[in-house]
Protein backbone atom coordinates (compact mmCIF):
# COMPACT_ATOMS: atom_id res chain seq x y z
CA UNK A 1 0.00 0.00 0.00
CA UNK A 2 1.75 3.59 -1.16
CA UNK A 3 0.48 5.48 2.01
CA UNK A 4 2.33 8.33 0.87
CA UNK A 5 -0.70 8.52 -1.86
CA UNK A 6 -3.46 8.98 0.93
CA UNK A 7 -1.88 11.11 3.22
CA UNK A 8 -1.45 13.53 0.29
CA UNK A 9 -5.06 12.97 -0.38
CA UNK A 10 -5.86 13.77 3.38
CA UNK A 11 -3.73 16.94 3.16
CA UNK A 12 -5.81 18.08 0.41
CA UNK A 13 -9.11 17.06 1.37
CA UNK A 14 -8.47 19.26 4.52
CA UNK A 15 -7.23 22.37 2.83
CA UNK A 16 -10.32 21.71 0.38
CA UNK A 17 -12.53 21.87 3.59
CA UNK A 18 -10.89 24.89 5.00
CA UNK A 19 -11.16 27.24 2.00
CA UNK A 20 -15.03 26.16 1.33
CA UNK A 21 -16.27 25.82 4.97
CA UNK A 22 -14.59 29.65 5.52
CA UNK A 23 -16.52 30.91 2.46
CA UNK A 24 -20.10 31.17 4.21
CA UNK A 25 -18.58 32.77 7.18
CA UNK A 26 -16.25 35.19 5.37
CA UNK A 27 -20.00 36.18 3.10
CA UNK A 28 -21.65 37.22 6.42
CA UNK A 29 -18.80 39.20 7.72
CA UNK A 30 -17.86 40.85 4.53
CA UNK A 31 -21.78 41.79 4.17
CA UNK A 32 -22.07 43.38 7.85
CA UNK A 33 -18.19 45.28 6.82
CA UNK A 34 -20.21 46.82 3.83
CA UNK A 35 -23.01 47.53 5.23
CA UNK A 36 -24.81 45.66 3.26
CA UNK A 37 -28.34 43.68 2.79
CA UNK A 38 -29.56 42.32 5.61
CA UNK A 39 -26.77 43.82 7.54
CA UNK A 40 -27.91 47.52 6.69
CA UNK A 41 -27.29 49.85 9.96
CA UNK A 42 -30.49 51.51 11.23
CA UNK A 43 -30.64 54.48 13.50
CA UNK A 44 -29.53 53.93 16.84
CA UNK A 45 -28.16 56.51 19.88
CA UNK A 46 -26.39 53.43 21.66
CA UNK A 47 -23.21 53.82 19.91
CA UNK A 48 -22.78 50.28 19.28
CA UNK A 49 -21.40 48.49 16.74
CA UNK A 50 -24.35 47.33 14.46
CA UNK A 51 -24.55 43.37 13.96
CA UNK A 52 -21.00 42.73 16.36
CA UNK A 53 -22.91 39.84 17.45
CA UNK A 54 -23.32 38.18 14.04
CA UNK A 55 -20.05 39.04 13.19
CA UNK A 56 -18.25 37.77 16.35
CA UNK A 57 -20.31 34.91 15.17
CA UNK A 58 -19.00 34.81 11.65
CA UNK A 59 -15.18 35.02 12.61
CA UNK A 60 -15.75 32.37 15.22
CA UNK A 61 -17.18 30.60 12.68
CA UNK A 62 -13.82 30.90 10.06
CA UNK A 63 -11.67 30.66 12.99
CA UNK A 64 -13.30 26.72 14.08
CA UNK A 65 -13.16 25.65 10.58
CA UNK A 66 -9.33 26.32 10.97
CA UNK A 67 -9.48 24.25 13.80
CA UNK A 68 -10.78 21.59 12.05
CA UNK A 69 -8.94 21.55 9.82
CA UNK A 70 -6.09 21.03 12.00
CA UNK A 71 -7.18 18.48 13.35
CA UNK A 72 -7.89 16.93 10.25
CA UNK A 73 -4.14 17.18 9.30
CA UNK A 74 -2.89 15.68 12.95
CA UNK A 75 -5.16 13.08 12.56
CA UNK A 76 -3.44 12.00 8.84
CA UNK A 77 0.02 12.47 10.33
CA UNK A 78 -0.72 10.17 13.33
CA UNK A 79 -2.00 7.77 10.81
CA UNK A 80 0.53 7.61 8.28
CA UNK A 81 3.57 7.41 10.90
CA UNK A 82 1.22 4.41 12.08
CA UNK A 83 1.03 3.17 9.23
CA UNK A 84 5.13 3.92 8.41
CA UNK A 85 5.82 1.33 11.59
CA UNK A 86 2.90 -1.08 10.58
CA UNK A 87 5.07 -2.32 7.46
CA UNK A 88 8.24 -2.58 9.53
CA UNK A 89 6.76 -4.00 13.03
CA UNK A 90 7.41 -7.67 14.49
CA UNK A 91 4.61 -9.28 15.77
CA UNK A 92 6.91 -10.71 17.69
CA UNK A 93 8.24 -7.42 19.47
CA UNK A 94 5.80 -4.59 18.93
CA UNK A 95 6.30 -1.19 18.87
CA UNK A 96 5.81 0.98 22.07
CA UNK A 97 3.35 3.46 20.74
CA UNK A 98 2.71 5.55 23.61
CA UNK A 99 4.86 8.01 25.93
CA UNK A 100 4.43 10.45 28.47
CA UNK A 101 5.24 13.50 25.79
CA UNK A 102 2.29 11.99 23.46
CA UNK A 103 2.06 10.14 20.35
CA UNK A 104 4.52 12.49 17.74
CA UNK A 105 7.45 11.75 20.17
CA UNK A 106 6.71 8.19 20.81
CA UNK A 107 5.97 7.05 16.77
CA UNK A 108 9.58 9.28 16.44
CA UNK A 109 11.05 6.96 19.01
CA UNK A 110 9.84 3.82 17.30
CA UNK A 111 11.55 5.40 14.19
CA UNK A 112 14.44 6.28 15.78
CA UNK A 113 15.00 2.91 16.78
CA UNK A 114 15.08 1.62 13.53
CA UNK A 115 17.39 4.08 12.46
CA UNK A 116 15.61 7.36 11.41
CA UNK A 117 17.98 9.84 11.62
CA UNK A 118 15.83 12.78 12.45
CA UNK A 119 18.70 15.20 12.72
CA UNK A 120 18.75 15.10 8.79
CA UNK A 121 15.00 15.85 8.65
CA UNK A 122 14.37 18.89 6.42
CA UNK A 123 11.03 19.53 7.76
CA UNK A 124 10.33 21.61 10.79
CA UNK A 125 9.99 19.10 13.15
CA UNK A 126 8.97 22.47 15.48
CA UNK A 127 5.95 23.71 14.18
CA UNK A 128 4.43 19.60 13.30
CA UNK A 129 4.85 19.52 16.98
CA UNK A 130 2.51 22.48 17.68
CA UNK A 131 0.24 20.99 15.23
CA UNK A 132 -0.20 17.77 17.72
CA UNK A 133 -0.28 20.67 19.88
CA UNK A 134 -3.14 23.11 18.86
CA UNK A 135 -5.36 19.90 17.95
CA UNK A 136 -5.43 18.69 21.31
CA UNK A 137 -5.74 22.22 22.78
CA UNK A 138 -9.04 22.49 20.81
CA UNK A 139 -10.18 19.13 21.99
CA UNK A 140 -9.67 20.30 25.92
CA UNK A 141 -12.06 23.30 25.70
CA UNK A 142 -11.90 25.16 29.42
CA UNK A 143 -14.22 28.33 29.03
CA UNK A 144 -18.16 27.36 28.22
CA UNK A 145 -18.33 31.25 27.92
CA UNK A 146 -16.35 31.44 24.81
CA UNK A 147 -16.24 29.62 21.30
CA UNK A 148 -12.67 30.19 21.10
CA UNK A 149 -9.81 28.30 22.62
CA UNK A 150 -6.15 29.89 24.09
CA UNK A 151 -2.80 28.72 24.22
CA UNK A 152 -1.37 27.52 27.04
CA UNK A 153 1.42 29.33 28.86
CA UNK A 154 3.75 26.14 28.79
CA UNK A 155 3.18 25.94 25.17
CA UNK A 156 4.07 29.55 24.56
CA UNK A 157 7.39 29.22 26.84
CA UNK A 158 8.45 26.13 24.69
CA UNK A 159 7.46 27.71 21.21
CA UNK A 160 7.92 31.64 22.16
CA UNK A 161 6.94 32.40 17.80
CA UNK A 162 3.87 30.14 17.72
CA UNK A 163 2.70 29.18 14.46
CA UNK A 164 -0.80 29.09 15.25
CA UNK A 165 -1.19 32.13 16.12
CA UNK A 166 -3.50 35.38 15.07
CA UNK A 167 -1.22 38.30 13.89
CA UNK A 168 -3.27 40.52 15.14
CA UNK A 169 -4.47 38.94 18.17
CA UNK A 170 -3.99 41.86 21.18
CA UNK A 171 -3.05 39.14 23.37
CA UNK A 172 0.66 39.11 21.54
CA UNK A 173 0.76 42.63 22.38
CA UNK A 174 -1.25 43.43 25.59
CA UNK A 175 -0.42 40.62 28.43
CA UNK A 176 -3.74 41.95 30.25
CA UNK A 177 -5.91 39.91 27.85
CA UNK A 178 -4.63 36.73 28.56
CA UNK A 179 -2.95 33.97 26.47
CA UNK A 180 -3.33 34.44 22.36
CA UNK A 181 -5.59 32.39 20.62
CA UNK A 182 -5.35 29.21 19.00
CA UNK A 183 -5.65 29.84 15.56
CA UNK A 184 -5.09 28.20 12.07
CA UNK A 185 -5.76 30.47 9.08
CA UNK A 186 -4.92 29.73 5.25
CA UNK A 187 -1.05 30.79 5.88
CA UNK A 188 -1.16 28.14 8.82
CA UNK A 189 -2.95 25.78 7.04
CA UNK A 190 -0.79 25.77 3.99
CA UNK A 191 2.42 25.91 6.05
CA UNK A 192 2.08 23.19 8.45
CA UNK A 193 0.52 21.30 5.16
CA UNK A 194 3.90 21.82 3.34
CA UNK A 195 5.57 20.87 6.45
CA UNK A 196 4.03 17.54 6.93
CA UNK A 197 4.29 16.67 3.31
CA UNK A 198 7.86 17.32 3.32
CA UNK A 199 8.12 15.31 6.67
CA UNK A 200 6.52 12.33 5.31
CA UNK A 201 8.68 12.24 1.61
CA UNK A 202 11.21 12.63 3.87
CA UNK A 203 10.35 9.86 5.66
CA UNK A 204 9.75 7.36 2.39
CA UNK A 205 13.15 7.90 1.66
CA UNK A 206 14.21 6.66 5.16
CA UNK A 207 12.06 3.54 4.67
CA UNK A 208 14.18 2.87 1.90
CA UNK A 209 17.47 3.66 2.40
CA UNK A 210 16.93 1.69 5.85
CA UNK A 211 14.69 -1.08 4.35
CA UNK A 212 15.96 -1.55 0.61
Amino acid sequence: MDIEVFLKERVTFANNFYEQGCKPFKEIMELIEQEKTPYEPVYDESGEPQFIHEWLEARDGVESIGLAAVSMLSSSLQLYMNEWLNRVEKSSSPFNRKGSKGWFNALKNCMKNEGVDFSACPADLNAIEQLVLARNRTQHAEDITSNTISHRALELAKFPSPLFVDPQDQALSYNWFGQPRVYAGKHQIETISQEILDFCDWLEHEYRRIYA
